[in-house]
């Protein structure tokens, strides 16, 4: 299995099984990815996994100022391709417990 034939469902871990994260913790991921990417303006993207949920911000730049996407999913399904481009069913799937210096 490669890169060039992934295939969803069947290569897929489907991460519904994960605790489910209720809003105002979904809010404060926000937050804080749009925190972060402030922080480092160079960076494109930003994500976070926590539970069920993955939170991910996409910065556009524009000339007259950074516009930010926001998506937000829960009970999602995931794979990886290593650095050779095999495919491995998973993706870090423990509850993830973020530790983070506030500003």
């Amino acid at each position: 299995m490669t890169k060039f034939n992934i295939k969803y469902p069947s290569d897929f871990t489907n991460c519904n099984h994960l605790w489910d994260v209720d809003d105002e913790i979904i809010n404060h991921e926000i937050q804080w990815c749009l925190r972060n990417m402030n922080r480092f303006p160079d960076q494109l993207s930003w994500t976070s996994r926590i539970g069920n949920t993955i939170v991910l911000v996409i910065r556009f730049n524009k000339p007259d100022g950074d516009d930010y996407g926001v998506l937000v999913t829960k009970d999602y399904a995931v794979a990886s391709v290593d650095c050779n481009g095999h495919l491995t069913k998973g993706w870090e799937l423990q509850n993830w417990e973020h530790r983070r210096v506030e500003e």
